[in-house]
């Protein structure tokens, strides 16, 4: 009970948290605004995906490396923590850059107003990506207390902060500090569990990879206000870029192929999308 009591209350304070974006925008704001709004966060989220997918998934291994006190564990958490950056900055970019862009195409024009929101939650979940795997060591290590602390103080923020911005920018406030807010929770656990091992932060690797993505969009996004204006074409032209552009500056270590190959062990099948990238 010590330890899963306040994990529970944790998760239902978390799951409020999203709720407090709905509230405040129905407060202030307009029936249509909350509209725009929702259908840009429950697209934005979706870049949490993978990378909470890897995470689940390995768990169980980190939770035995850590409890055996392996000199791997560093190891194993820096390349999960890698691959879930990877595939975020990969699904993400697009998000940002043809934001209003996927709004239309999947919703209708009335939603393309909505692609700043998007663009702005899109941006600090892909950041917030690097830090989140930081919860899995502190629940190994029955931080349950903390965790559920600084949920509490986290969601306290975000709503003052909603609150806040929602009077200065509407909805386009309202993501600023949902996703600031979405960003310091797990930055506020990986200064934790640093007490505990200090991971390598690879920045030279974030950094490509973050270059890459952003070249790829930006480059298709010139050529889409020029050359064409299809979507799909332009998400499967910048799904080419990336792949080509990460292969040519071989953004893939020995690492990520030995944990990729652990991946594929455990869920039964390759992942070929994945391995373009190694």
């Amino acid at each position: 009970i010590k330890f899963s009591l306040p994990l529970l209350f944790s998760g239902v304070i978390a799951y409020l948290l999203k709720w407090t974006d709905n509230l405040v925008i129905a407060k202030f704001l307009t029936l249509e605004h909350l509209g725009l709004y929702s259908i840009a966060y429950s697209l934005s989220v979706y870049i949490f995906f993978v990378p909470g997918l890897l995470s689940t998934m390995f768990t169980p291994v980190l939770s035995e490396l850590i409890a055996k006190n392996s000199s791997m564990t560093k190891e194993v958490f820096t390349q999960v923590r890698n691959i879930g950056t990877l595939t975020s900055i990969f699904f993400g970019l697009p998000l940002i850059v043809f934001s209003s862009e996927i709004l239309g195409f999947l919703f209708g024009s009335e939603f393309i107003s909505g692609g700043l929101s998007l663009a702005i939650l899109s941006a600090f979940f892909i950041l917030s990506v690097y830090f989140s795997i930081s919860k899995v060591v502190l629940l190994v290590k029955k931080k349950t207390n903390f965790l559920f602390y600084n949920t509490i103080l986290f969601a306290s923020i975000n709503l003052v902060l909603n609150v806040f911005f929602v009077k200065m920018w509407g909805i386009e406030g309202i993501a600023f500090a949902s996703g600031l807010t979405a960003l310091m929770l797990p930055m506020s656990e990986m200064i934790e569990m640093r007490k505990f091992f200090k991971p390598e932060s690879h920045v030279i690797y974030m950094a490509k990879a973050l270059t890459i993505a952003v070249v790829s969009g930006l480059v298709i996004k010139i050529a889409s206000n020029t050359i064409y204006s299809s979507v799909l074409i332009s998400l499967v032209l910048y799904t080419f870029l990336f792949v080509v552009f990460s292969i040519c500056f071989k953004l893939a270590t020995k690492e990520d192929i030995q944990m990729m190959v652990m991946l594929e062990k455990k869920i039964g099948f390759k992942i070929p999308l994945i391995r373009w990238f190694l």
